[in-house]
């Protein structure tokens, strides 16, 4: 006759040669309910999906008839054996369970457990124990709640969507009566690194007609119009039209909406944007934000937003919205994107290139390569305080690093007890001073005293600033505080650029920093490069601070400003006074802060989110995580389908811009079915 098999940790519980089961309760633990109660309502409701106390099995295991009562205590012992190894095991040992002529098995994980009796009689149910050397025992285990099954494929490896870094896969069969847990491998196929790994899942409401990418040709154009002009990289699926362009006003106006949809559920939405700004204009001044009207509801509208950098495709993250469903009739909602800008009206034109729709209800997840906040090497020191004090900065030796090279217009720093001080009233191009040993992955931090004259209109602007990977005076990274000319007051401007073969490029600025409100203030920066082509600066004066962040393939590796000196830089304008250079660090960072390094693979799991590192060989923590387990509902009675959205992309979003969108990876999906009741 076949029997039921039950194994702990290798050893069976009921061979009949060593052991015999002769009784076992698989009762499923309770639920969990958490209830929200209304004092002018009946009843209670549920606040979430409940969870589940663990699990308590009992059984009744019969020790079969050894040669000697010694050869029957040590099989007891074995048992206590295993019972104790389960408590030194934080995931707990396992325990698997097969019905007799059943071809499905689970296995739950033992946390602990006790020999809750030994039954010492000499006849009925439970002698054995003086007899036959057949001991009876009682065992209790506390396990997890569920039984588990063999982790399977539920979406195999699939790679990305025409044109984007995204990849969407379907679970359409998947057992068991709770979530599965899982694993969402997500493997770089491109051998550039990810710094932004992002993920929704919907079932309930997944609806294979909906598309949770919307591109501009899907999307109806209102206040702007489609254009292919300054749309360098924008997505284009299946036509030509690049982007819907909207000149704009300095009052809100609609750039164009989505047309009926079907969605339902939650969705964070996201936007590729680009603002083409005006001369003078300022990207912090550009606004867009969606509204959208659920079914025949009211309009409503979601914070508006501004796009990080003027003039090239960033991600804008438009917000939550909650699509609710059709009572009756055809499941409908519309949405719109609207715009406008705090500079001079028609200025600044919006490029609105596609939407993407990245469920939020049933799972959600963001991985960030955040850079660390831990120092780096120090390989470059001066804050003037030894050496000689006095003369000029040119081939001073600072108190750490290879000595100073200063160059450019007329007039030299001159060196005092801790300070540089420069003076010149106006300069023709910028002095250049640089230190230390040419770095690629580096920061700086310089301290910067300026003193301006107030209210006064300037012919020309001051312009101080921070230097990383100068090759020479055609070839750096700059970031840098400039006065506004033409303007009154003490207006401070902040900018991070590129000089390159002698052109100048600035890929980030603002005006936040502006107007100060003393005429003397010192200014701090820190400024970093790293070699995947990131830049990121934080300006700091007077209580105020701006960050800034860009990206620029000159800086990445292979690139023309792959490596090179740090340093300082000042241009006077007239009628300035004194600008003055206190302080000056440099460090060699680390590695760059990937979620996926290249060619490598990271996993969002139920318990952790990790990542290999570069050689592949470790697995361990990604820099930074928010969102939840990577669970995934099974298929039910109702045999729903998962949908999953995985975005991946070679810079950190919201802190730099999405001028790539079409980096190849593969996601996929593993799950291990679990089991509340039996398995099937």
């Amino acid at each position: 006759m076949a029997l039921d098999t039950l194994t702990l940790k290798g050893t069976s519980l009921n061979d009949e040669t060593n052991y015999a089961l002769e009784a076992l309760d698989l009762t499923p633990p309770p639920k969990k309910p958490e209830w929200a109660q209304s004092s002018d309502g009946d009843g209670s409701d549920l606040v979430r999906t409940p969870l589940f106390e663990n699990r308590t099995i009992t059984m009744t295991l019969r020790v079969m008839p050894q040669a000697s009562k010694d050869a029957a205590l040590e099989k007891v012992g074995t048992l206590a054996d295993l019972l104790q190894e389960a408590e030194k095991n934080p995931d707990g040992i396992a325990l698997v369970y097969k019905p007799a002529t059943a071809t499905k098995e689970f296995t739950f994980y033992v946390l602990t457990g006790a020999i809750t009796a030994i039954p010492m009689v000499n006849e009925g149910s439970s002698s054995g124990w003086y007899n036959a050397h057949a001991p009876q025992l009682n065992i209790s285990l506390t396990c997890k709640p569920f039984g588990y099954g063999a982790e399977v494929t539920g979406a195999a490896a699939k790679t990305i969507e025409t044109g984007l870094s995204t990849v969407v896969l379907t679970v359409a069969t998947l057992a068991g009566d709770v979530p599965a847990e899982g694993r969402l491998v997500v493997v770089d196929t491109a051998a550039i690194g990810r710094r932004y790994v992002e993920w929704g899942l919907e079932q309930r409401y997944y609806n294979s007609e909906t598309a949770l990418i919307l591109d501009n040709e899907s999307m109806t154009a209102v206040g702007g119009a489609p254009s292919e002009a300054a749309n360098t990289g924008a997505y284009k699926p299946s036509g030509t039209k690049g982007t819907i362009a909207t000149t704009l006003l300095t009052e809100p106006t609609i750039c164009a909406n989505t047309g009926n949809l079907k969605h339902i559920g939650t969705f964070r939405v996201k936007c590729r944007v680009q603002a083409v700004l005006g001369e003078g204009s300022m990207a912090e001044k550009v606004h867009v934000r969606l509204a959208y009207q659920d079914g025949e509801g009211p309009l409503r509208a979601n914070d508006w937003q501004s796009p990080l950098l003027g003039g090239k495709f960033v991600e804008v993250n438009l917000g939550i919205i909650t699509l609710t469903t059709a009572l009756k009739g055809t499941q409908k909602w519309l949405g719109q994107i609207e715009a406008y800008s705090e500079n001079a009206a028609t200025k600044d034109v919006l490029h609105v290139d596609y939407l993407t729709f990245i469920p939020v209800l049933e799972g959600y997840g963001k991985a960030r390569g955040q850079q660390s906040n831990a120092p780096g090497t120090i390989v470059a020191f001066d804050n003037f305080s030894t050496g000689t004090l006095s003369g000029n900065l040119n081939t001073r030796t600072p108190a750490v690093g290879a000595a100073w090279a200063t160059s450019g217009a007329a007039t030299d720093w001159t060196v005092e007890t801790g300070k540089a001080k420069r003076a010149t009233k106006s300069d023709a191009g910028p002095r250049w001073g640089v230190l230390g040993a040419a770095v690629g992955n580096s920061a700086i931090t310089a301290v910067l005293r300026t003193t301006l004259v107030a209210n006064e209109k300037l012919e020309a602007g001051l312009n101080v600033g921070a230097i990383l990977r100068w090759v020479d005076s055609n070839n750096y990274a700059f970031a840098r505080l400039s006065r506004l000319p033409f303007v009154a007051g003490l207006n401070i401007e902040c900018n991070v650029g590129v000089k390159v073969a002698g052109v100048v490029t600035f890929l980030a600025n603002s005006i936040a920093m502006a107007p100060l409100s003393v005429e003397t203030y010192t200014a701090t920066i820190d400024f970093e490069a790293l070699v995947d082509g990131s830049m990121q600066a934080t300006f700091k004066a007077e209580g105020r601070s701006v960050t800034l962040a860009a990206t620029s393939s000159a800086v990445a590796t292979g690139g023309a400003l792959a490596s090179g000196k740090p340093g300082v830089f000042d241009e006077a304008g007239a009628p300035t006074s004194s600008r003055l250079v206190e302080s000056v660090s440099v460090s060699q960072l680390g590695a760059i802060p990937y979620c996926v390094q290249p060619s490598r693979t990271m996993e969002v799991r139920n318990n952790a989110t990790i990542a290999a590192d570069s050689a592949g060989t470790y697995y361990g923590n990604v820099p930074a995580y928010r969102g939840s387990r990577f669970y995934v509902p099974q298929d039910g009675s109702e045999n729903r389908t998962s949908r999953i959205i995985v975005k991946a992309d070679r810079n950190d979003l919201e802190a730099a811009d999405q001028q790539t969108i079409a980096d190849a990876f593969t996601a996929e999906c593993k799950v291990t079915p679990r089991y509340h009741v039996i398995p099937r």
